[in-house]
């Protein structure tokens, strides 16, 4: 994805991905330290996600070595680190 998000975005913490990689509203259960707001983490292509309704993946650059490459956009570890701060 190359698009930058909103001030309202930012300011929100509403930053969640639908498959396409367009950004939706986020719901009240989501972490603000959650793999989808870490700077180690990218989006799946849509061809690699998942069916509707099945969560959104990616990859975690943290653990490429550890053979957890990829999670959803609601996991989160102790490696967090914000890519929008």
């Amino acid at each position: 994805m190359d698009s930058q998000i909103t001030l309202s975005e930012f300011v929100n913490d509403s930053v969640f991905y639908n498959r396409d990689g367009t950004i939706t509203e986020c719901p009240k259960y989501a972490r603000h330290d959650r793999c989808g707001r870490c700077a180690r983490w990218q989006l799946l292509p849509l061809d690699e996600q998942p069916p509707d309704g099945w969560g959104v993946h990616g990859l975690c650059g943290s653990h490429l070595s550890k053979n957890k490459n990829k999670t959803t956009q609601t996991d989160y570890c102790s490696e967090f680190k914000d890519k929008y701060r």
